[in-house]
C-alpha cells in the first residue's frame, strides 16, 4: 500500500468536505506536510512513520485531529 498516497485520498476528502477545493494543491500540501517536523508528533516528520500499517493509523488518526482543532 501507497500510504502517502492514502494520506492525500484523506485531505483531498476533508478539502472536499470543507466546500472550499478551489486553488488548493492537495499534492502540494501534503507532500510538504509529510516532508516537515511537525510538533504533534515530536517534530518528527510525518513520513517517518508512514512505513508500515500502524504508522500509517498514526498519520491519519493525526490528520483527523488537526482537522478538528485538536493540535
Amino acid at each position: 500500500m501507497n500510504y502517502a498516497e492514502e494520506i492525500t485520498k484523506q485531505v483531498t476528502q476533508i478539502v472536499i468536505e470543507s466546500g472550499n477545493i478551489e486553488g488548493f494543491d492537495v499534492e502540494s500540501w501534503v507532500k510538504n506536510w509529510i516532508n516537515s517536523p511537525t510538533p504533534c508528533l515530536g517534530g518528527r516528520c510525518p513520513i517517518e512513520f508512514l512505513e508500515d500499517e500502524k504508522g500509517y493509523k498514526m498519520i491519519s488518526d493525526t490528520i483527523f485531529r488537526i482537522q478538528s482543532g485538536a493540535f
